[in-house]
């Protein structure tokens, strides 16, 4: 297909766009006819996909409406009309008009189809093994304390009594690309197949005991795509895939809360409190600035950026907007010091410029595109690049949810993997 063609599918997806965000800013009277008109849109945009593809293949795009079914339908779903008000049904608006803009916006008929890289000996490095089997050491030495200490008292006491602090994000980041490392040494025949199910049940087993659903969800996701990547993506395994992730999700929320007495009760029962709220906390900043200018430049959608720098060296540097919004008022609650609300991938944005930001619909959507283009080349590669493409999936998954929580993540496990490769370059000998 040429050019022209890529064009003139894209022109047309970005009519269908703007007209799906049109028919839900205007036409979404009530919570249930938005709860409607946005969830079958979504449902429609992933139909279109299939129908462009003319087949269901892998592709980063499927992240975004797989998170919007995730996240956003359940709050609309479960929550009645009487719940809403002005504010929330206005933050729930914004999130579905440029949630479904960015949906149809960034559907690109399949142009590169993800294909194996054949690993040989000759790429191999004893190095890394090396600090394949270190990184495991830290990892086990400092979650298993933690995991057994949340399954028995709950993760919100063992989190007061933690003294892991920032170090905790790269003990996750661990979690996620060490059962991908030792899956690709397998396949350079430098370990045995037992030591790389062993590595994803040892960090499954932990992440179920800790109770974060997100971290299993990332974990897997990763691992998933690069072995189904190097088994040239049977089918087969696909379905067994998504109900592993599907029930692994289910008892590690059951577990979450108060430990293992919890269990039971989260399992049989369901509640707001097991729904994110992200149109609650959202609300928290419409109405704030209602009250104070926007900000009018990326101070808080860049906010991952600039995080990871150290606040003793930059006494103005900002919140994220997660945690100080909490303390704006409107909310009645007393959270912990540690709590951060979810205002969705829109929230940064619109406390930056406001309605305006829906403008980013666009953009946002040419990244899904050429990211999509990115990882279906590099998937399945042991390399720094490649790697790194298997996290692009989950981390869009989990940016419908927070924006900047999921992108400081990201960038945190790309430094991980640089650091990782830059050692590995370092050739030892048995």
């Amino acid at each position: 297909m040429g050019k022209e063609n890529y064009f003139s599918i894209y022109a047309i997806n970005l009519f269908i766009g703007i007209f799906s965000m049109s028919i839900i800013y205007f036409f979404s009277y009530s919570i249930n006819s938005l709860k409607y008109i946005s969830i079958g849109f979504v449902f429609l945009s992933i139909l279109y996909k299939i129908i462009l593809d003319k087949g269901l293949f892998y592709s980063l795009w499927y992240a975004f409406p797989v998170s919007f079914l995730f996240f956003i339908a359940p709050e609309l779903i479960y929550y009645s009309s009487s719940y809403y008000d002005e504010k929330m049904f206005e933050a729930a608006i914004l999130i579905c008009v440029s949630g479904v803009g960015i949906l149809f916006c960034s559907i690109c008929k399949k142009r590169h189809y993800i294909s194996s890289c054949f690993l040989s000996e000759e790429n191999s490095n004893v190095t890394q093994l090396y600090l394949v089997v270190f990184l495991s050491f830290i990892y086990v030495y400092y979650t298993a304390p933690v995991a057994i200490s949340t399954f028995f008292t709950g993760r919100s006491i063992t989190n007061e009594s933690s003294t892991l602090g920032s170090f905790a994000i790269f003990i996750d980041t661990l979690a996620y690309i060490l059962p991908v490392l030792f899956l690709l040494l397998y396949k350079q025949r430098r370990i045995s197949a037992l030591l790389v199910i062993l590595s994803i049940c040892v960090v499954i087993v932990f992440q179920v005991l800790i109770g974060v659903r997100y971290k299993i969800i990332f974990t897997v996701s990763m691992f998933s795509l690069v072995y189904l990547d190097l088994n040239n993506i049977n089918k087969k395994y696909v379905i067994s895939i998504i109900l592993s992730v599907f029930l692994l999700s289910i008892v590690s929320w059951a577990l979450r809360g108060e430990g293992v007495d919890s269990f039971l009760n989260n399992l049989t029962s369901y509640n707001s409190d097991n729904i994110q709220q992200i149109f609650y906390y959202f609300a928290g900043v419409i109405q704030y600035y209602e009250h104070h200018d926007f900000s009018t430049y990326p101070k808080y959608s860049l906010f991952s950026l600039y995080s990871l720098f150290p606040r003793a060296l930059w006494e103005g540097k900002p919140e994220m907007i997660g945690s100080w919004i909490l303390d704006t008022g409107y909310f009645v609650e007393n959270f912990s010091p540690s709590h951060s609300g979810s205002v969705s991938f829109f929230g940064p944005l619109y406390a930056d410029f406001g309605r305006s930001a829906l403008v980013f619909v666009f953009p946002i959507s040419w990244l899904i595109i050429y990211l999509d283009y990115l990882s279906s080349k590099n998937i399945g590669k042991y390399s720094f690049k490649g790697i790194l493409c298997s996290a692009i999936f989950p981390t869009i998954f989990f940016t419908v949810r927070s924006l900047n929580t999921s992108l400081i993540n990201f960038y945190i496990l790309a430094i991980v993997l640089f650091i990782y490769f830059s050692l590995a370059k370092i050739r030892l000998k048995l």
